[in-house]
């Protein structure tokens, strides 16, 4: 072969390897940068169903005033959920309304790259008094009888220390049957409220609806409470916390019950018990008709009784009896700590 045609193949062979080096790369990269698309998008997708999970999570969970962060672990993510007030809807009820916002991260397990990140929010109604302020007493049951000394004060025990709730009475007892007192051993029942001492229900629908309760899920043992089955130790917490308490079955309170915030007894209360001190509101699917030489117990707040609707009469006989005095702060704190989300339908949205 010619010296010329030589070197011209050898060009040739160079320029077709340098080709095929090029498409190879070219290709490699393609596939390379497709893989990494669907990887991304893949985490893109898992981070939005992360923060739709966390956010209804937040809503099926949550109790109380909302703290400024909450976070969750889902999955392969972190879901951090904010809440901000945007108006108040009613200053009677409590009710406000919110955008709650919940973005999500989940890591880039493939590579070093930044975490997928998605955000979703919802317009959202805040319960923040969700327990209603009828009677100290509030007893669904056709008949109440109360004997022997014991008091039952639905007036305003808390002498001005919240001033803010601009103080307020209520009811001695809040009932939807007749109500007797009579003397025993000399001591008398003494029941007072303003503006008068009863109020009448027409039924136990009414009472239900009127104390604004969601008793099917707060007793439901599945749903969480800060404190279940434990009383907490309430020298390690701040003064002003007022904690869900909620018990299994039924309860006969002792001194080492004593404390404050919301108590739930899913079954059974007994007030036939000495030394028990509460201070906001007790939740009872039933109380106990007892009769006793003692039933010595405090409950500074609110106690409402009969919320299962099985039972048609309460029968209380105690030589010293129970003192139950309303006390607006600690009635306000208690029901705060019950705060819960009503999401508004066709709300949600993707923030980009």
């Amino acid at each position: 072969m010619p010296p010329s045609r030589a070197g011209f193949a050898l060009a040739v062979v160079v320029f077709l390897l340098f080709a095929i080096g090029v498409a190879s790369a070219t290709g490699y990269a393609v596939v390379s940068l497709e893989a990494d698309m669907s990887v991304q998008g893949e985490e893109a997708t898992e981070a939005t169903t992360i923060a739709r999970a966390g956010l209804q999570r937040y809503f099926g969970e949550h109790l109380g005033i909302p703290n400024d962060t909450t976070t969750y672990a889902i999955g392969n993510g972190t879901v951090y959920i904010t809440a901000r007030m945007v108006a108040p809807l009613d200053t009677v009820d409590g009710i406000n309304l919110y955008v709650v916002t919940s973005r999500s991260e989940v890591a880039n397990l493939s590579s070093a790259q930044a975490p997928a990140t998605a955000t979703v929010q919802q317009v959202a109604r805040l319960h923040e008094e969700p327990i209603a302020r009828v009677g100290a007493l509030t007893g669904s049951y056709s008949s109440i009888s109360l004997r022997g000394s014991m008091t039952l004060d639905g007036r305003d025990n808390s002498y001005g220390q919240c001033p803010d709730s601009g103080g307020e009475d209520l009811y001695g007892i809040g009932h939807r049957g007749s109500v007797t007192l009579s003397s025993f051993f000399g001591g008398s029942p003494a029941v007072n409220g303003s503006p008068s001492d009863y109020f009448g229900f027409t039924d136990h629908a009414e009472v239900y609806d009127t104390a604004g309760l969601r008793w099917d899920i707060l007793q439901d043992p599945s749903f969480p409470v800060e404190y279940h089955n434990v009383i907490p130790d309430y020298g390690t917490l701040p003064p002003d916390a007022f904690p869900v308490v909620r018990v299994s079955g039924n309860l006969r309170p002792t001194s080492a019950h004593s404390g404050r915030g919301v108590l739930i007894v899913p079954g059974t209360l007994d007030l036939q018990t000495f030394g028990f001190f509460w201070e906001g509101i007790i939740l009872a699917g039933n109380i106990s008709s007892s009769s006793g030489f003692f039933g010595f117990s405090t409950i500074r707040g609110m106690l409402i009784g009969g919320l299962d609707g099985t039972s048609s009469s309460l029968d209380l006989q105690f030589f010293l009896g129970p003192t139950i005095e309303y006390d607006v702060c600690n009635a306000l704190a208690a029901s705060n700590a019950l705060a819960y989300w009503e999401p508004l339908d066709n709300t949600l949205e993707e923030i980009q």
